[in-house]
């Protein structure tokens, strides 16, 4: 069977550009990744979990949280997340974290807000 050259180098081109206009998650192959490891690291943009303006829910951490078992790093991207809620922030950063230690968690794009209540629970 032959391959598209054409849909191949789109998908590296997918892959390689982030996320795209829809909010796709990003994943990409880490230098230090082992032999027959497809991806290492993702990055998860949070705010697509959203409702309505806040995510204050364990089932939309869940949600957020339901392949990253399948990378050994996971980087929350918060951008354009104003507020969470203490139970989601609890089940992404102590239940998730100590049911999957070989999972590390990163953030990024956070407000002062969200921030503080995430260092409460032991996130980054």
């Amino acid at each position: 069977m032959a391959r598209c050259p054409a849909a191949t180098a789109a998908h590296r081109r997918q892959l390689s550009d982030g996320p795209s206009s829809n909010g796709a998650i990003k994943a990409s192959n880490v230098g230090d990744a082992e032999p027959g490891e497809a991806f290492h690291t993702t990055e998860i943009p949070v705010r697509l979990a959203q409702l309505s303006s806040e995510l204050v829910s364990r089932s939309q951490a869940k949600w957020v949280m339901n392949r990253a078992t399948q990378f050994k790093t996971v980087v929350l991207d918060f951008e354009g997340v104003a507020h969470v809620g203490q139970a989601f922030v609890d089940e992404v950063f102590r239940v998730f974290a100590t049911a999957h230690p070989h999972v590390r968690l990163k953030t990024m794009g956070m407000t002062p807000e969200v921030a503080k209540l995430v260092s409460l629970f032991g996130g980054a």
